[in-house]
């Protein structure tokens, strides 16, 4: 075994074979998806399949900026046949040249492309098949460095064709990232990720793993309440199935691990664990985006977005619009306010919230109160309650009160399998204000109400505590909220300058007649 002194990236191979080079890897991964204004996020497979060896590698721009390396590991994320992401990992250290950090030596590249061009990067006559497994840093490399570049949701975006991303760490452990430009023939520095590189992981001894992962595993065995719709789950079983692996840990990564895949067979979009600074891939169901950003400025006029979470504007004929991309702190509170205010005088809303994955449900009952005449009950929750998986406390509920003044026009709540957490939280109490209907997809279902964790060895794990229910005291984890009005579309429909499920909308709103089209704020 290797050093973990090392630095990463050195770590990840061994003396490899002769290299047979004659794949095409345009061939194998034809390019299916494009570079949309929407911000879609796709699921990557990464295994075996997609590993290959390469005899060199070269890629320079007439600027001075030049990367080589010769034989190296080249992995790929994947998407169907789509490959969105790749790192590479020489064998010795490779070369970097740049006008902004002059000559350096790097460990691996880490890069993000147009999927069309990775026949283009990695040429026919340097690529070989490779008999390997995926090694745990590799997994660390692309789970540390896929949030910062072209990314939603903690996946992979399509960048534009012009666009490319080389994320280097350095033997001298700094972080050198790029961002190329290849129509302009630019290649610009990130200076704000150079003391962000990798850092070797911390050791930890068999004793201290087993107790870590036992402090985890006890943790859920006695407050995770939505054991009681998974029963499908023994958990009895994921502890010896995972815990001999925890036992045999060498270091903090490598537990981090280990924890991270026992939790996600619980298949829950709020768990996740942290190692240090550095958050592991969590489980995530695919979630598709039902709205396009572009179409939306287009179909309002003096349509504003203040870059914070919300924008505003209003149609010819008077219909206000209001998005609300996030509930993490009071200031969307008072932005909500604000563009409520300037639009008092439309007839109809609509206030979207199919980008919103929640934050502080709080926030969320602040605005809601705007559309509410009387306290009305909109959710409810169980907790754990005793040592039996099925041990539920009697329902709560949770009430929303009204505000000092109310809009009472119409209104339609745009909703979608991402609108999450606190978000459908914010979608039931819309289902119960009188003047309100959810209008899209139904949503993630997905709530948490969570606590933390931190069993040592620099771990942090999310673990939600509750069962989150609807006004009629029902489930909807992983069943979703469902809208009043149905505006379900395939993806490909929401491409160029459509968005239908904002049309939808804009038609139901449409269909009240002349002499019911009121102020909103009378």
């Amino acid at each position: 075994m290797r050093s973990s002194s090392l630095p990463i990236g050195l770590m990840l191979l061994v003396t490899s074979p002769p290299v047979l080079a004659d794949i095409d890897l345009s061939q194998r991964y034809p390019a299916t998806v494009d570079h949309t204004p929407a911000p879609i996020g796709y699921a990557l497979d990464s295994d075996p399949r997609h590993v290959f060896r390469l005899t060199q590698f070269t890629y320079e721009l007439p600027s001075g900026f030049r990367l080589a390396c010769d034989r190296a590991m080249l992995y790929l994320g994947v998407h169907e046949t789509n490959v969105l992401a790749a790192l590479l990992v020489p064998e010795d250290p490779g070369t970097l040249e740049a006008p902004d950090t002059g000559k350096e030596s790097f460990t691996h590249i880490w890069m993000r492309f147009h999927p069309a061009r990775v026949g283009e990067l990695f040429p026919q006559a340097t690529v070989g098949s490779a008999s390997a497994s995926i090694p745990a840093n590799a997994k660390r490399i692309a789970a540390w460095k896929l949030g910062n570049s072209w990314q939603a949701g903690g996946r992979p975006m399509v960048p534009p064709r012009s666009q490319l991303v080389f994320d280097m760490d350095t033997t001298d452990a700094r972080r050198r990232f790029f961002m190329v430009d290849t129509a302009a023939g630019t290649a610009k520095y990130v200076s704000a990720f150079t003391e962000r590189p990798l850092t070797p992981p911390i050791a930890v001894t068999g004793t201290d793993a087993e107790r870590i992962f036992n402090e985890v595993w006890a943790g859920f065995d006695r407050e995770y309440a939505m054991f009681a719709i998974k029963p499908d789950v023994d958990w009895n079983r994921l502890k010896s199935k995972y815990g001999p692996q925890a036992a045999a840990c060498a270091d903090c990564y490598e537990l981090a691990m280990v924890i991270n895949d026992m939790l996600t067979e619980l298949r829950d979009l709020h768990i996740w664990v942290r190692c240090g600074k550095e958050l592991l891939p969590p489980f995530n169901r695919p979630r598709m985006v039902n709205v396009n950003p572009k179409a939306i400025a287009g179909a309002f006029e003096s349509f504003n977005d203040d870059k914070r979470g919300l924008s505003w504007g209003r149609t010819k004929d008077g219909i206000g619009y209001i998005g609300i991309g996030h509930l993490r702190n009071a200031e969307i509170v008072n932005a909500f306010d604000r563009a409520l205010e300037s639009l008092h005088d439309t007839w109809g809303l609509i206030v979207d919230l199919r980008l919103n994955g929640g934050g502080n449900e709080m926030f969320a009952m602040a605005m809601a109160g705007r559309f509410n005449d009387i306290v009305r009950q909109y959710a409810g929750q169980r907790y754990r309650e005793g040592a039996a998986h099925s041990a539920l406390t009697e329902p709560g509920i949770r009430m929303l009160p009204p505000k000092p003044w109310r809009y009472e026009g119409p209104v339609l709540a745009l909703v979608g399998p991402r609108t999450m957490s606190s978000a459908e939280g914010f979608a039931l109490m819309f289902k119960v204000c009188p003047n309100v209907r959810l209008v899209g997809d139904r949503t993630a279902g997905a709530s948490a109400n969570p606590r933390r964790l931190q069993p040592g060895c620099t771990l942090s794990v999310n673990m939600p505590r509750w069962l989150a229910l609807d006004a009629d005291g029902k489930p909807f984890e992983e069943v979703g909220i469902q809208p009043d009005v149905p505006a379900r579309f395939p993806e490909k429909a929401f491409r160029g300058d459509r968005d239908p499920v904002l049309d939808r909308a804009l038609e139901v709103l449409r269909e009240t007649p002349a002499s019911d089209r009121k102020p909103g704020r009378r």
